[in-house]
């Protein structure tokens, strides 16, 4: 019992409270009572002996946790009772024959059998002794192990019988209470050192007694003693720069409100005079009626951070709006001729009067004339240094009297003596001083309240002394904070995700939780995602999970953290029948307790703070600590959205750089006055040149026509801004370019210079393309008459002959009628063929032309070919030859496109060649090649055309032949080619002939069967 005395006392010592220590104290004593009733017995080897006999009869030997056995004098187990199985997982039967160590690690198996061997030696009982055995499931047990020696019925020794008792339970109890001694002491170490570094200093506010409670840093950051400290809550107001006063207890009160939360900065002055700048946050904690119980907070001076800031907008300032941006008018006045010089927009404003009409006036113009001599005495005073202010009036221009303050000092305005001077309207500290007035005899009146104030202030000190004391007790989740604020104060990106999972374990480790995740809203509020997880040791992650989930799935959960309202459930089962979403979908998680701590980002839900526990309910939390897991929340998901700041203005900056940088358009900013180019993108090189090339050099340079560029130049100023206006540039290179022009006037900052902005786009190409389609467009129409024309002509016929058939049948004999069925057959052909070509070019345009690739030997499809012209040959008097190779080529083709690709080809032959003329197709082979070729004698092809005539709809048939056709033949031919990987060539003279050779892919030799792999060309 002493032990557990001091045991108490250390825990105390470490901070835990009594509520924690208490049910530990109880369980540690009732071991140790219980074990003492068990030990008693066997101080005596007679009574020990009957205790055995009659446990072993009783029914309470069925009943207890302990178990029974009896061993032999080698060790052997002889007998073994039914509780060993609750204790080791075996059965009585495994034991028996074997003795206890074969059940022990190695090492405690020699050091119970040293023990039990010097036991044996001198006939001892066994006290109490402890032991370390392996469980059937491979769990370490320790059992309290007690017996005595027995004897046969002869008196000899017989071994030993005993029980044994399973306190694992007990040891490990002990154990944890020594590592939670250890871990506390080891966190208020870390919590000082934490808190030291970052300079952070926490407080607590009892709202109802006006109580402060600060810790050492706070004193440091206000630069107090903390014996001179009251405690008060006027003590904090007292310590406030009289500027940010009224604002800071504002917004304290606005909190205290549950208007929002409290989230500010403002200045303190130090008793040394010192300013400096605090920043503030914290919560507020409420009764279960809602009423505002006290705050707990976070202060950081950020002194260094607001002067590098206010230097910042110092800068700017000046930059931008140095003179005209001082409040109060500025006058400056020639010293001899009392004209004003110089005015800004604060004197405009003042006077009533425009500043162009103000510059013409003199200084006496502004004052009231009952003044100005008694001011124009007070300004030589001034002059001479003899005043620094002085209390005049202004006299506007509507006739209202100001009454001002004015500072003037001698300076020197194009080379001539001058008076500046500054108006200050103090009409308000005109008001302001009979209001103080006022305001002073209410002071005098709350002195009394003041000092009954006074008097409650001293009664309440006792209560600040223990609250005080609960402060100190909640020093491990402060340390907590103050290690989270230091992890978080600057790292970025994946050093900053990495921070955020190592303090998601810190607050995971602290609470005992299973899992410790963040959860952020997107920028809808629709959706929610676990962006962030800690889990313990044989925990399941469940991040992945946990994606883009439906915020209306879960409408109780959500509702409370959209209003701001942490989320406590002690016990997932006892949640009410408005969350059975909520509850069904933690049950199945497994999940028995939750904490759920919302964020707010700019007024909006941002996102949530979860911690879960699977394995046990939740033990160490309660309702207090909610608000300290709320800081700890707010400051993870302050550093999440200063990266997400910084990350997206690196990635904005990226972003137009790139921009910059890729745009194939060449940007370009001009001084309108100079003609000086300030800017251009890399793009340039498209025009030859780079960068630093054109840079800081004269626009001019690169006009082609300076007229041009005038012409440019007028519109740009009448209209602001152009696009689409084409002129043109020499490229380095000396070419002339059209480029299309967007472009606008702009003033540029801070010079106030106009600037010419925008982008050229070399539109050469297009101008190219514009005239092609032109060209298109006039070769498509001469395509539509050809075509016209070609339907026309064998329609024509083959209505003629059928009417012809249809009405005179009866009288045309047998020849008669054959001869115009073998015209309307030949028309018919003729017409189809034409169909063919036109939809065989729709198919090709359209990517839906399909080849099969065969392999096969040409001649066979060559000779089919020349067999269907052979007649065409015949009626013309033209020599068809076909000259075959001496031995097998075989190509990779799509036979029937290959058809028609030869039918094309010698049709083209045939009827390009007079009467007389020659056609040959010959067919050869090359290593890779198949080469077939089409001779003919005809008119040949003038070279200017050899390119040509493979374009669509083109001819090049002098007018005077009058061949019919429609320029399509050879463009199929082509395309047809081409897209199997074959070329097509052309040699030809005019009146010479031509010679056409389609180049084709040679199959491999080892391919013995044809090979087939249907495809559609794009």
């Amino acid at each position: 019992m002493q032990n557990i005395a001091e045991l108490h006392s250390q825990l105390a010592m470490a901070g835990l409270s009594s509520d924690a220590i208490q049910p530990l104290m109880e369980s540690l004593a009732r071991v140790e009572t219980q074990s003492a009733a068990i030990c008693r017995p066997f101080m005596d080897e007679r009574k020990t002996a009957e205790y055995f006999q009659t446990l072993e009869k009783s029914v309470l030997h069925e009943t207890l946790s302990d178990w029974l056995w009896q061993v032999d004098v080698q060790g052997n187990y002889i007998s073994v009772g039914s509780k060993v199985k609750e204790s080791l997982g075996y059965e009585p039967e495994e034991l028996l024959g074997k003795p206890p160590f074969a059940f022990m690690p190695p090492e405690e198996a020699v050091r119970v059998s040293g023990i039990f061997g010097s036991l044996v030696e001198s006939r001892q009982p066994i006290h109490a002794i402890e032991n370390i055995n392996i469980h059937k499931d491979g769990r370490l047990i320790t059992l309290l192990t007690t017996g005595i020696p027995i004897y046969d019925d002869n008196g000899a020794f017989a071994g030993y019988s005993g029980l044994d008792r399973d306190i694992t339970e007990e040891r490990m109890m002990a154990r944890d209470l020594e590592r939670l001694d250890n871990e506390n002491r080891e966190l208020s170490s870390r919590m000082k050192a934490a808190v030291d570094g970052a300079g952070i200093g926490i407080w607590e506010y009892d709202i109802a007694g006006s109580l402060l409670v600060w810790d050492d840093w706070m004193y440091r950051l206000y630069g107090i003693e903390p014996d001179r400290f009251s405690g008060a809550y006027e003590a904090w107001e007292q310590g406030l720069h009289p500027d940010d006063m009224d604002r800071s207890v504002g917004e304290l009160r606005d909190a205290i409100g549950g208007g929002k939360p409290f989230d500010t900065e403002f200045r303190v002055v130090h008793p040394s005079g010192d300013v400096h700048h605090i920043k503030a946050s914290a919560v507020v904690q409420y009764d279960e009626a809602g009423v505002p119980l006290k705050m707990i907070g976070i202060n950081y001076d950020i002194t260094e951070r607001r002067h590098l800031e206010d230097e910042l907008a110092a800068s700017v300032a000046q930059l931008n709006a140095l003179y005209e941006g001082i409040p109060d008018a500025i006058v400056v006045a020639d010293v001899e001729t009392k004209r004003i010089v110089q005015c800004n927009s604060a004197a405009e404003a003042m006077m009533e009067v425009d500043r162009t009409v103000l510059l013409h006036r003199s200084i006496h113009s502004i004052h009231p004339p009952d003044v100005l001599e008694a001011l124009l005495c007070a300004f030589e005073r001034q002059a001479k240094g003899e005043l620094r202010v002085i209390e005049s009036e202004v006299l506007t221009a509507s006739g209202k009297r100001i009454p001002v303050s004015v500072t003037a000092a001698q300076v020197v305005v194009n080379d001539k003596p001058c008076l500046i001077g500054a108006f200050r309207d103090i009409t308000e500290s005109k008001e302001a001083e009979q209001a103080i007035r006022l305001a002073n005899q209410q002071l005098q009146a709350s002195e009394q309240q003041l000092m009954a104030a006074n008097q409650q202030l001293q009664a309440s000190e006792q209560q600040l002394m223990a609250t005080n004391q609960q402060l100190m007790a909640k020093h491990g989740v402060q340390g907590l904070l103050a290690n989270i604020s230091a992890y978080l104060m600057t790292p970025v990106g994946e050093v900053l995700d990495e921070s955020i999972e190592h303090v998601l374990g810190l607050v995971g480790s602290f609470t005992k939780a299973d899992r410790c995740y963040i959860f952020q809203f997107t920028d809808d509020g629709m959706m929610v995602s676990n962006t962030y997880e800690w889990c313990a040791a044989g925990v399941a992650a469940k991040k992945h999970g946990l994606q883009q989930l439906a915020v209306d799935e879960f409408p109780w959960w959500m509702e409370r953290i959209k209003r701001h309202e942490p989320i406590f459930i002690p016990d997932v089962s006892a949640l009410p029948v408005e969350a059975k979403l909520e509850k069904e979908y933690l049950e199945h998680q497994d999940i028995r307790s939750l904490v759920a701590v919302p964020v707010s980002i700019a007024g909006f839900s941002g996102g949530f703070l979860g911690l879960d526990w699977v394995n046990s309910s939740v033990l160490n939390i309660h309702e207090d600590h909610i608000p300290l897991l709320q800081l700890a929340s707010d400051i993870i998901f302050g550093s999440l959205n200063r990266e997400q700041s910084a990350q997206q203005i690196r990635e904005r900056e990226a972003k137009y750089r790139a921009i910059f940088e890729s745009i194939q358009d060449v940007y370009v900013e001009v001084n309108l006055a100079t003609g000086t180019i300030e800017e251009i993108s890399p793009s340039i090189s498209s025009f030859g040149y780079t960068r630093d090339e054109i840079l800081h050099r004269q626009s001019l340079d690169y006009y082609v026509n300076l007229e041009e560029r005038d012409r440019l130049i007028s519109a740009l100023v009448d209209r602001g801004s152009l696009r689409d206006f084409e002129a043109h540039f020499l490229t380095k290179s000396g070419e002339s370019i059209t480029v299309s022009l967007a472009i606008s006037l702009i003033k540029g900052v801070p010079d106030g210079l106009m600037k010419i902005v925008g982008t050229m786009r070399d539109i050469s190409e297009r101008k190219k393309h514009e005239c092609q389609i032109q060209e298109n467009i006039r070769l498509k129409n001469d395509f539509i008459s050809s075509v016209s024309h070609e339907l026309r002509t064998p329609l024509f016929s083959i209505l003629g002959f059928s009417s012809t058939l249809l009405k005179e049948s009866g009288s045309l004999d047998p020849a008669t009628r054959l001869e115009f069925t073998s015209i309307i057959h030949d028309e018919s052909v003729r017409l189809s063929s034409l169909i063919e070509d036109i939809l065989t070019i729709s198919r090709i345009d359209s990517g839906k032309a399909k080849y099969s690739s065969q392999i096969f030997d040409p001649v066979k499809p060559v000779s089919a070919v020349v067999a269907i012209l052979r007649r065409q040959a015949e009626e013309k008097g033209i020599e068809l030859v076909e000259e075959k190779p001496d031995r097998e080529h075989r190509v990779v083709f799509d036979q029937d496109s290959f058809k028609q690709v030869m039918m094309n080809l010698l049709g083209n032959a045939l009827k390009f060649t007079p009467k007389g003329g020659r056609v040959k197709v010959s067919i050869s082979g090359a290593e890779e090649m198949v080469s077939i070729t089409v001779d003919d004698t005809g008119i040949g092809i003038a070279a200017s055309d050899h390119e040509k005539i493979f374009d669509r709809f083109y001819r090049s048939v002098p007018s005077a032949l009058q061949i019919e056709g429609t320029g399509l033949g050879l463009a199929i031919v082509k395309d047809i080619v081409e897209m199997q990987e074959g070329s097509i060539g052309v040699q030809s003279e005019l009146d010479r002939g031509s010679q056409f050779t389609v180049l084709l892919k040679r199959a491999e030799e080892a391919a013995d069967e044809v090979v087939v792999q249907s495809r559609v060309t794009e």
